[in-house]
Parts: structure tokens; C-alpha cells; sequence
């Protein structure tokens, strides 16, 4: 599948694997993990950021790492558990050699089946307003776009159609279906 293409058609044979808190404190601690074959542009600076969000006490709700052929090319993973009305938040990061090919909108849609499993009603997750690749993502996965925020004021009940191109981040959720 090639960069650009409209239809996000499942990839196959990737595996999401929870990196266990232990990893996650070798990542922090000196940017490797022995025994995973990683890509060479992995981790990115959001991993190491994202792994700093992480508690011992969230279990699946931590960071999983994306899975090809045995080498990491990325991860998918949460902010943290869900809150007390359901809602949790998502991030997610492709390797640059290997984005366009529908790898993160088959990670995102494998992460939605952990979340929906581990009791969360909504998910939400945020782009830049300049990430066209990354809405494109969760356009593909379900989510809409609910919220934007203009250097901090949000303006709620946003059409896509009319955002301002200006504006700084893009705000979307998915909510489980009944």
C-alpha cells in the first residue's frame, strides 16, 4: 500500500507486544532493551515521553510496542487507565521509513479491541493541526473530530470541514458502540 492511498487495509502479521514496566525504566534509563531487534529509527523522543506517563500499576494500559518480522517499528499505547467515566487517551508512532502503509491504522485498531476489553467507553487522541497522516488515521479507525484548541481555548462542536488551518491542535474521540 502506498503513501497517500485512501483505503486503510488491514496489515498483516503485526503484533502489539505490553512492554513490562521493567523495560520501560531500561528504556528511560539508557534508551536500549536487550533481546528486541529494533528498527533503527526506534524509539523516537513521544516513546521515551509517553514511557515517563507510565505507572507499574497500569498493566495493559501502558505502551505496546508495534511488531514486524520480530523488529519493533513503533508503538501504540495509552496515556494511562481509563478515568472514571471510561475515557482514555491514545498515542501512536511509526517509524518514518514505514509510515503510509496502513501500519498505524491496523496498531490503532488492534489498541481499540484492548481498550474496548478493558472496560473503556471512549477513546480520544489528539493531532496537530498540521498531522494529516495521523487524522487520516483516526478518521480511518472511527474516530471524529470534537474539539479544537486554539493556543488553549477550546471551541467544541467543531465540522471538520471548517477548521482553520491555523488552529493548533485537533482534538477526536471514538465512543463504543452499544
Amino acid at each position: 500500500m502506498g503513501k497517500g492511498t485512501a483505503n486503510a487495509v488491514p496489515v498483516s502479521g503485526l503484533v502489539l507486544r505490553l512492554m513490562p514496566f521493567a523495560e520501560v525504566n531500561r528504556l528511560l534509563a539508557d534508551g536500549d532493551q536487550p533481546g528486541m531487534l529494533w528498527h533503527r529509527q526506534y524509539p523516537p523522543s513521544d516513546t521515551f515521553a509517553a514511557a515517563l506517563m507510565i505507572q507499574p500499576r497500569n498493566g495493559t494500559w501502558g505502551i505496546h510496542q508495534i511488531i514486524r518480522d520480530r523488529l519493533v517499528i513503533g508503538d501504540v499505547g495509552f496515556h494511562g487507565p481509563p478515568d472514571d467515566r471510561g475515557r482514555v487517551e491514545i498515542g501512536y508512532h511509526v517509524v518514518p521509513e514505514l509510515r503510509g502503509r496502513g501500519i498505524a491504522t491496523t496498531a490503532v485498531r488492534q489498541i481499540l479491541g484492548i481498550a474496548w476489553t478493558g472496560g473503556a467507553r471512549t477513546i480520544s487522541a489528539d493531532t496537530d493541526r498540521s498531522n494529516l497522516a495521523s487524522q487520516r488515521v483516526l478518521s480511518h479507525c472511527g474516530f471524529v473530530l470534537d474539539r479544537v484548541d486554539l493556543d488553549g481555548v477550546d471551541l467544541d462542536g467543531v465540522d471538520p470541514g471548517r477548521v482553520d488551518p491555523r488552529l493548533d491542535q485537533l482534538h477526536w474521540s471514538r465512543v463504543r458502540a452499544r
